[in-house]
């Protein structure tokens, strides 16, 4: 709310900014706020669903109006509210003095929960090594024992979870490992993208509703010898391995992988141009007649840099 209105409402009613800012803030994030939002009548001259896709259509992005409207309109607080939440990213800064970010995050977390009811997509990204290394597998650090905390949270309408940070999977200490693998089994989880992090492919198996799994960055899906009846398998639609040769990608689609492929409909992959085509002949037949979408990313083998192509298959009329 702008200082202007606060000052507004404080002369009006014959009180002080200060106390005025407090209310505004109570009202924000006290459970009277939501209690009073959930019983709002709707009076608006729109329907419902039209001033629902209005919304979500042109002022998806546009957080400021959101927040305005959230504090103007009862109707319409939860819906905005649902939409400010709908994507959390908690992400490290460069030379930040003050707490971690997940920290702070787990301060909002318990001050009102009801983030946990909202948010569908959670990205955590640790892009300056605050996660990790750490001191070691055997010793938490307060950034990895507040993330552990966030990982382990019931939340209930994530769809898309997407962990950054650098690091081998063996030194990440055993309470972490075990809030990620906690995180994989939340029953409406749908989509994980890992940038970094290397999650051993089984492990992804508790994922049981997974439909897009991204490997970025440089980071690779490690696979481990298990006999099939110790497998959770996996059979994604959506398929994106950001760096990958065709020694990997054989082993990623072998039999003791537990990787399937006959629900896979687009599969993304990066190499070097040279490397290309060795890819594509690594690939199972049955992966190749059932994906419609293919896109290659080329990749330079100094830098990051390239180009991508992308190509729609038409389906196998054999």
């Amino acid at each position: 709310m702008p200082i202007a209105r606060l000052r507004t409402v404080a002369s009006d009613q014959k009180r002080g900014l200060k106390d005025a800012i407090r209310e505004a803030q109570s009202f924000v994030r006290g459970r009277s706020f939501w209690k009073e939002t959930e019983a709002a009548e709707w009076k608006l001259p729109l329907p419902e669903d039209v001033a629902y896709s209005i919304i979500d259509t042109y002022l998806s992005r546009d957080t400021e109006t959101l927040k305005s409207l959230s504090l103007t309109c009862k109707a319409l607080a939860l819906f905005c509210q649902r939409t400010l939440l709908r994507v959390i990213t908690v992400s490290t800064v460069r030379y930040e003095r003050k707490r971690s970010p997940f920290k702070r995050f787990v301060s909002v977390i318990e001050e009102d929960d009801r983030i946990l009811e909202l948010a569908q997509e959670l990205k955590l990204l640790d892009k300056h090594f605050v996660v990790l290394p750490g001191d070691g597998p055997k010793h938490m650090t307060k950034s990895q024992v507040a993330l552990q905390t966030i990982l382990k949270q019931p939340w209930k309408a994530l769809r898309r979870l997407h962990i950054s940070m650098q690091g081998d999977w063996e030194k990440i200490p055993k309470p972490l490992q075990r809030a990620i693998v906690q995180a994989l089994k939340l029953p409406g989880l749908r989509e994980v993208a890992l940038s970094g992090v290397e999650v051993p492919l089984h492990l992804m198996g508790h994922c049981r509703g997974l439909e897009t799994l991204e490997v970025r960055g440089d980071a690779r899906v490690p696979i481990r010898q298990f006999t099939r009846s110790k497998l959770f398998t996996i059979a994604p639609r959506h398929l994106t391995l950001q760096r990958t040769d065709p020694a990997h990608l054989k082993q990623l689609f072998s039999e003791p992988s537990s990787l399937r492929s006959h629900n896979l409909a687009s599969l993304t992959f990066g190499a070097q141009r040279s490397m290309v085509q060795d890819v594509i002949q690594a690939l199972p037949p049955m992966t190749l007649r059932s994906i419609s979408s293919l896109t290659i990313l080329l990749t330079h083998p100094i830098s990051d840099q390239g180009r991508s192509w992308h190509f729609v298959l038409s389906p196998s009329t054999s």
